[in-house]
């Protein structure tokens, strides 16, 4: 991952560098949902936005030089049900499909997939149904199998269970998560071009010298957009990596999120005041 970037730092060590990024021009937003905004739960339908948060993000929300978008695995209507603050660009399964200001978009080929990702959920669910621990979860242009609670001399049955029926349908393809396996349409789309595209859209095509973004995850599929926004674009990654990571910055974990995201409001604030 471009050497790791080769020099990480943690997040609010450098508050300051960051700031003089983020202020005086508009600003884009990009955040993932679970170990991100939320706590990571043992299992999905657990995940709750805490509300200090879920009022932080409302009150970036509300200033007219600011874009939030969340950018999550999830369903689009999970998403929108989870954070539920208005005026959010929310993009759902990994950016397959989007939602912002009442349009809602979704990547055509991976529309076409649908009875695949549904007949996979099924072939996994009845040859996983004794393993114990694992949850098949159908999200309709994606599926994830999570092993999060899965005893580990049964994790390789799982990864092989996937592999093999993913193996079966050529239009689908597998990609490995934070204890969890999504399962793809095979289609040449991540988060890091859901980014641009939301960036695109909001800013038209030459963003990169108009808005400072500021993008956090804390997943594999994130890295994407880790690797596609480039400086002086703001990436970091929540939790000490245990692989090598693209962004620029690490968060310890949702907390300290939390508390940058503080930060960044009481930046901004006295733009507000002028």
């Amino acid at each position: 991952l471009l050497a790791a970037r080769a020099a990480s730092h943690w997040l609010l060590d450098h508050a300051d560098q960051i700031r003089d990024r983020v202020t005086g021009r508009p600003l884009a937003l990009l955040l993932d949902f679970d170990g991100t905004l939320a706590p990571l739960a043992p299992s999905p339908e657990l995940a709750v936005l805490p509300d200090p948060v879920r009022e932080t993000l409302r009150r970036l929300a509300g200033r007219r030089d600011v874009l939030v978008a969340v950018i999550s695995g999830r369903s689009l209507d999970d998403i929108r049900r989870r954070v539920a603050v208005d005026g959010f660009v929310y993009a759902g399964n990994h950016g397959l499909e989007m939602a912002t200001h009442g349009l809602v978009w979704t990547l055509p080929e991976a529309e076409s997939t649908r009875e695949a990702i549904a007949q996979i959920c099924r072939r996994l669910r009845a040859r996983l149904e004794r393993v114990t621990g694992v949850l098949v979860e159908d999200k309709g242009l994606t599926a994830s199998v999570h092993y999060r609670q899965t005893p580990l001399p049964q994790v390789e049955e799982v990864r092989m269970a996937v592999l093999e029926e993913a193996a079966r349908i050529p239009q689908l393809a597998v990609r490995p998560g934070r204890q969890v396996l999504e399962v793809w349409p095979g289609v040449a789309w991540d988060k890091g071009r859901a980014a641009g595209a939301i960036l695109e859209r909001a800013f038209g095509a030459s963003w990169s010298g108009q808005v400072t973004v500021v993008y956090i995850g804390d997943d594999r599929t994130d890295e994407d957009a880790f690797i596609a926004l480039r400086e002086p674009a703001v990436t970091v990654k929540v939790g000490s990596p245990t692989y090598g990571t693209a962004a620029r910055y690490v968060a310890r974990d949702v907390d300290e999120v939390a508390r940058f995201l503080q930060r960044l409001t009481a930046w901004l604030v006295p733009a507000e005041r002028e």
